[in-house]
């Protein structure tokens, strides 16, 4: 009787340490893009959110009322103002590549929502990416300091076979 022939079983793969110490060094770029993205796209985030929930307390705020604006994101500079009554016939919404719509505050409200949602995916799968990316760099490290200690290990051992 003939036996099957053996499933064929993975050969190591030989790679060399100058490789993956190149792979190293483009996965510490990437992160660092990555990390670089992210920040940007949770600023972003913030901001939109910022903005869907100002423009809806705006709604709650009778008529002439006087209130403080900021003149800038820290809060550094703010100048009294006043809230127009038609103010809510008047929203201009950044719709993308620097256009803006005239639009009611039901209409702002989809708008900044969809984008907050958009923008919530693409953090996610840039976070994704992140966290791949990491842990494919933390992996190499690791096997740059194993073979490091093997062959720290392999001279010390050559070196007291020496002087035997």
């Amino acid at each position: 009787m003939s036996k099957a022939p053996a499933e064929k079983q993975a050969k190591p793969q030989v790679v060399s340490l100058d490789t993956i110490l190149a792979k190293i060094n483009e996965l510490r770029e990437y992160i660092n893009i990555l990390q670089t993205q992210v920040n940007s796209l949770t600023q972003e985030l913030t901001e939109l959110q910022l903005a869907l929930s100002s423009m809806k307390s705006l709604q709650e705020i009778s008529k002439d009322t006087d209130i403080l604006i900021t003149l800038d994101r820290l809060g550094a500079v703010l100048v009294p103002g006043k809230i127009d009554p038609s103010w809510k016939d008047r929203i201009l919404v950044n719709i993308g590549k620097n256009y803006y719509a005239k639009v009611g505050p039901e209409i702002a409200e989809k708008i900044l929502s969809r984008r907050i949602g958009s923008i919530q995916n693409i953090l996610r799968l840039r976070q994704q990416e992140l966290s791949n990316a990491v842990n494919e760099y933390n992996y190499l490290q690791q096997l740059v300091a194993t073979a490091i200690y093997q062959q720290q290990r392999l001279q010390t051992r050559q070196a007291s076979g020496e002087q035997q």
